[in-house]
């Protein structure tokens, strides 16, 4: 490959951590198109500090330096306005760190918890954690009190133990001083065109950690107008949540006939301008036949994730598919999120059953179906609550089927309420509320109360709100005498036949999967 030269060396710089949050703060940090998403957890952006206190490399970030127009940049939690600038600072390389750095520091919650971000640290133990949803132990700080020496002052104003434990105020202004000190070094380009920026991220980014092939995909096809992520946040508007781009392309390569275990960037000729398109296209008809016809409201109570792959093959194949193959595909899902046959997404499976769907529409769903058994087990409700889990995510689904009512409004839940409070970064275990607050809870614990506060006057309402969630009087009388395992036994006993009929109707049970007579003749006669 012919590469431009650029006309001006690289500069060599360090940069202290305080002046790269005042980058960022100005509006001088821009994220280009090419970059891949944010792929870091809580524990990356844990370590990363933890290397920063220890005084440990973080590596060499790499800016290019060049005119930028105004926008919105947005790193992690944080929404930046950038007017206009000559001398915008472009993040080529490290992508990651500086978000995880700012999004940490300069937090915009007074008392951050739940994100990946919200990060404190515990000035006895001196270690640093990831607040959840739970209040803060006194010995922490959190770090976005420690990105500037004047919030540092004003935190430790109004900290109760400043005059108790003195030495932990000191620790807690030697923190500040080593984080907002630390100097990260930095290439910073000037006079670059895309096309080398594009080749200095590759070459980067294709030693060391591979990129996953999403990211792979965006920065050799991919464009500002047309991108994988791009295509997932339109998909989310339905409603189901957003879509992993990873499994975005494994649903284009269905699509395109491609073999799930081939690089796409070893494939360009079986990739087109329109594939991104197509692709999408065919979710949307994907996600809505899962919503509205096998009644999986949201991609969190989807069990299973083998289904989105092969359903987009079938509906771009057949996009308007016959009323009885619809039902039959439904059963279809069901049968093999009860019976645990989705559980394998590997991609020899993944071929096995792209292989199944061809231009015969009913034969395809035949081929499906004759690849899960005809008979299963029902979830336990005495297992643990495990909101990754098949068992848990189908017996929420059973429990919204009852139609239960939301304490807040005093009437039943609606899809669009659970809908909406699953795509405010909520999991399925924030709406759902252990009533015994324990650490090992089962899944009859838990009551769709929507958050703490909902689950309080739910269980304080009347008997017939209640009843609407499978509470039993029995069961009733075993919580207001303290006793929660009697409490979920009762509620289990309750629920289980309602479960059995909801699962029962959902996969057709009993029911005859055959094709339909008029298809089984024509087959015949050929």
């Amino acid at each position: 490959m012919d590469v431009a030269r650029i006309t001006r060396r690289p500069s060599a710089q360090a940069l202290p951590v305080e002046d790269v949050l005042e980058l960022v703060q100005s509006g001088k940090v821009r994220i280009p198109h090419f970059q891949r998403p944010l792929r870091w957890r809580s524990s990356h952006v844990v370590d990363l500090f933890d290397s920063i206190y220890a005084g440990l490399p973080i590596g060499v970030l790499l800016f290019s330096k060049e005119p930028r127009k105004a926008e919105t940049v947005r790193l992690g939690s944080l929404s930046i306005p950038a007017s206009d600038a000559l001398d915008a600072f472009v993040v080529i390389d490290g992508q990651q760190r500086i978000t995880a750095l700012a999004a940490s520091l300069l937090h915009p919650d007074a008392s951050p918890r739940g994100d990946v971000f919200a990060i404190w640290f515990d000035l006895e133990a001196e270690k640093f954690h990831r607040l959840e949803q739970s209040e803060a132990p006194p010995s922490w700080i959190p770090l976005n009190a420690i990105g500037d020496s004047y919030r540092t002052l004003e935190w430790l104003d109004v900290w109760p133990y400043r005059s108790e434990r003195p030495d932990l105020a000191r620790r807690a202004l030697a923190l500040a001083k080593a984080i907002r000190e630390y100097h990260v070094p930095a290439y910073i380009v000037e006079g670059a065109s895309e096309s080398v920026l594009r080749v200095i991220f590759k070459r980067i980014n294709t030693s060391g950690l591979p990129m996953k092939e999403s990211e792979v995909f965006q920065a050799l096809y991919g464009s500002e107008e047309r991108s994988v992520q791009g295509a997932c946040d339109r998909l989310a508007a339905t409603g189901f949540g957003q879509l992993n781009p990873e499994w975005f392309l494994r649903c284009l390569k269905a699509i395109e006939g491609i073999d799930p275990r081939a690089k796409l960037q070893e494939r360009a000729e079986d990739v087109d301008d329109q594939s991104i398109e197509r692709t999408e296209q065919a979710l949307r008809s994907v996600l809505e036949f899962l919503m509205v016809d096998v009644g999986i409201h949201h991609g969190q109570f989807l069990p299973y994730r083998l289904p989105i792959v092969i359903l987009a093959r079938y509906f771009h194949l057949h996009p308007n598919p016959a009323p009885r193959n619809r039902l039959l595909l439904r059963w279809w899902v069901w049968r093999g999120a009860l019976t645990g046959v989705h559980t394998d997404s590997s991609n020899a499976n993944m071929l096995a059953h792209q292989q199944a769907i061809t231009p015969d529409e009913t034969g395809s769903v035949a081929r499906l179906l004759a690849r899960v058994p005809e008979s299963w087990n029902y979830p336990s409700l005495m297992r643990r609550w495990y909101g990754q889990s098949a068992a848990t995510r189908l017996s929420a689904l059973a429990m919204l089927s009852l139609s239960p009512v939301n304490p807040s409004t005093g009437a039943a839940w609606t899809l669009e309420e659970v809908r909406s409070r699953l795509g405010s970064s909520h999991s399925l275990g924030d709406i759902f509320i252990d009533v015994s607050e324990r650490k090992r809870e089962t899944i009859a614990g838990r009551l769709l109360a929507g958050d703490k506060a909902g689950l309080s006057r739910l269980l304080e309402a009347d008997f017939d709100v209640l009843k609407t969630h499978g509470v039993s009087l029995d069961a009733m009388q075993a919580f207001e005498e303290g006793d929660f395992l009697e409490f979920e036994r009762e509620r289990a006993h309750c629920l289980e036949g309602l479960f059995c009929n909801f699962f029962d109707e959902r996969s057709g049970a009993g029911e005859n999967a055959r094709p339909s007579i008029k298809y089984i003749l024509q087959t015949v006669a050929q």
